[in-house]
């Protein structure tokens, strides 16, 4: 008997490209959309992991504003030299840990995070319009 195996691409996703100094709107999402903010101590402890000095020291990063939903979060986030990936796997990493750990859990908490790249500065007002437009649990413009 001969058994036939389809040939299939066995790539993964394409890496997103870097460019230095350009704005993302990110916006990050449960596993499967389960909820990744249960209370206001969650939203608390993911809005202390993105403001933590040596996050911002050591990835190069600012925050302009934030918009916390019981199953996403959105972002709008400047990155310099380091990748928005690089960026956004220590937050999304802390963040589980923390929640795994707080509710004795052993799971995937957050799928990988969408982005759009917003290079065109005369943009970004009328960006964060939408985020702030958004029935958020809380926002933030900063």
């Amino acid at each position: 008997k001969k058994f036939y195996f389809p040939t299939m691409n066995r790539t993964g996703r394409r890496h997103r490209i870097h460019i230095p100094n350009t704005v993302h709107h990110v916006m990050v999402r449960g596993n499967n959309r389960q909820n990744i903010f249960y209370d206001n101590q969650c939203v608390q402890q993911w809005l202390t992991i993105l403001s933590e000095s040596n996050s911002t020291k050591k990835f190069d990063h600012q925050i302009f504003c934030y918009c916390c939903m019981t199953n996403h979060a959105h972002l709008l986030i400047h990155v310099q030299k380091n990748s928005l990936t690089e960026v956004m796997q220590y937050i999304n990493f802390r963040y589980a840990r923390w929640f795994n750990h707080r509710y004795k859990k052993n799971r995937t908490l957050i799928s990988r995070s969408l982005s759009f790249n917003w290079s065109q500065w005369w943009q970004l007002p009328g960006q964060s319009v939408p985020i702030h437009s958004l029935k958020p649990c809380v926002s933030k413009h900063g």
